[in-house]
């Protein structure tokens, strides 16, 4: 009977290997014959599972080389193509930048001739605007100074009255007065108190009797009657070499050095 048990455990149990757990059993033969039949299970399922998984590993392998190889040949023709373009960029950058150089360059010396030629007509018309200047003084000088010329080195000079009588009839004022005395003594630079020309003493001695005319009876509302005061103050210093401000020729005291 035990053995005939025995039999139809080892049948059930290759049959279906869970069947002794599903009915359980209580026999020593029986619990060996399952484990038995266990073991042969994984004996037989091991080198299966062992070959598969070699095989799916060496075939990943061989995949992960492949890529790599593809991926390192890529970025090597990606640089290549990125160093050619890199190249490529340089150069037309650098034939830009010089035209731009090129280009540049010749609107500066555009722009220093233009400022050259700026330079040059500012200082044409400052040279102008002084000679014009000094003609209209030297109109002045002969209206109200110079009676006539005789010949080109003598000169016919008017009366102290008569010069008296233009400064109140032309209306000339201090400034003017003082334009004419800077002129003439450009003209003769040894001018000073003490060594008057003719043409200024005259100018002098004139500006003193307009200076002590009354205002009312000056019809010269321009004069300021502190002309002759300040071309001795001038004359005194060109004496003695001595160098006056603007200030110190508008200053109230003319004798104020």
């Amino acid at each position: 009977m035990a053995l005939i048990v025995t039999i139809l455990l080892l049948l059930s149990s290759r049959l279906c290997p869970f069947q002794f757990l599903l009915y359980g059993g209580s026999t020593g033969v029986g619990v060996s014959a399952f484990q038995s039949n266990i073991m042969v299970y994984h004996i037989n399922l091991v080198p299966t599972v062992f070959n598969r998984k070699t095989r799916i590993k060496f075939a990943t392998r061989d995949a992960i080389d492949s890529n790599k190889s593809s991926e390192e040949d890529d970025f090597n023709n990606g640089g290549n193509i990125e160093q050619n373009m890199v190249t490529s960029i340089t150069s037309s950058q650098a034939v830009t930048l010089t035209e731009e150089l090129l280009s540049m360059q010749a609107q500066a010396a555009k722009l220093r001739e233009e400022a050259k030629s700026l330079q040059l007509a500012l200082q044409q018309e400052k040279r102008d605007k002084i000679q014009r200047e000094t003609e209209k003084v030297d109109r002045w000088i002969e209206e109200l100074l110079i009676e006539s010329k005789v010949n080109e080195n003598t000169e016919l000079l008017k009366t102290v009255d008569q010069v008296l009588e233009r400064l109140m009839e032309d209306r000339y004022s201090a400034e003017q007065v003082n334009r004419i005395f800077k002129r003439l003594c450009e003209i003769r630079t040894q001018e000073s108190r003490s060594n008057c020309s003719p043409l200024m003493s005259l100018l002098v001695d004139a500006s003193c009797k307009l200076d002590c005319m009354e205002r009312e009876n000056n019809p010269n509302k321009r004069w300021n009657h502190k002309v002759e005061r300040l071309l001795q103050k001038k004359l005194f210093a060109r004496d003695w070499n001595i160098e006056l401000d603007e200030d110190d020729e508008d200053s109230g005291n003319p004798w104020k050095l």
